[in-house]
């Protein structure tokens, strides 16, 4: 037998078993990540009555605010409901307690933070020259103009690693507001990339990813501390990236669920995650 507990908030209310009629001395990985999205739609099944009849009283946590960026575990596991992005930051709260065994991380974790990601799949591109003059090479061309966009769009945080580069905003910014800059800058970057690289659109050497989800951020190294991210919505950006069309820009569906009344996105595939279960994938085309 698989068994995983139904969570509501910090209560068990249940048990989901899962058993095979065949000998097994051990089940997947992917076996247990399907079986715990499953309890936690059951929890958002049974925690949704609660919400709706529940009254708040003296000694409750309150609730996130909407703008909030910055939220614990407990938090997080009592603002439980049925979107999508609070299934994601429910799902990424269980795996981190049951990882570092705390309920109160060491780091700060933000629930719903903006990521985009560039991945360049040519790295001989990147050697060649560029400009006019040629003196330049396209690294280099492409680094100063990624860099100059962002300081026009607001966009705090920009990391060149290998054949990427990674785009968030600053945590404290509201997650709606900062979800639209990443991508208005990931617009910005898609056109930059094809003035620079041009060539075939079919064999663009790029391809762009946005995720909206909750990440792990904090300063990293003793000497001379930096602000570095990871974590689901670093991973799943890079996913994004990674599976993406030649020169297009591919998103999770909490991105096109938050912006679809202001850009236009085009459905594309589907995507798993652990312990939320499969989500669609969508192209954004332009803005509305």
């Amino acid at each position: 037998l698989l068994a995983a507990p139904i969570r509501v908030g910090d209560i068990v209310t249940g048990m989901i078993w899962l058993e095979d009629a065949a000998t097994r001395s051990a089940w997947t990985a992917q076996t247990s990540h399907f079986l715990h999205a499953i309890a936690n739609l059951l929890a958002l099944h049974r925690w949704a009555p609660e919400m709706s009849a529940a009254t708040p009283t003296l000694g409750e946590p309150p609730a996130p605010a909407a703008t909030g960026q910055r939220a614990s575990p407990l938090g997080l596991s009592k603002a439980l409901d049925t979107s999508l992005d609070r299934q994601r930051a429910a799902a990424f709260t269980a795996r981190l307690v049951e990882r570092t065994g705390s309920a109160i991380p060491q780091t700060p974790v933000f629930d719903r933070l903006a990521v985009m990601v560039i991945r360049f799949t040519d790295p001989t591109v990147l050697a060649g020259p560029a400009g006019s003059d040629r003196q330049e090479t396209m690294v280099a061309h492409l680094l100063r103009e990624l860099q100059s966009a962002a300081t026009r769009i607001g966009i705090a945080y920009l990391k060149f690693l290998s054949d990427r580069a990674i785009a968030s905003v600053d945590p404290d910014t509201p997650p709606e507001q900062g979800l639209a800059q990443i991508t208005e800058f990931a617009i910005a970057a898609r056109t930059l990339c094809e003035t620079a690289l041009g060539g075939d659109r079919s064999r663009l050497p790029f391809r762009i990813g946005i995720d909206f989800g909750p990440a792990i951020g904090g300063l990293v190294g003793h000497e001379h501390p930096l602000f570095e991210l990871w974590g689901e919505a670093v991973q799943t950006a890079t996913t994004m990236a990674n599976t993406g069309l030649p020169g297009g820009i591919q998103t999770t569906e909490t991105v096109y669920l938050a912006l679809r009344d202001r850009f236009l996105f085009q459905l594309r595939g589907h995507h798993y995650a652990e312990r939320v279960g499969e989500f669609s994938t969508y192209l954004l085309e332009g803005r509305l």
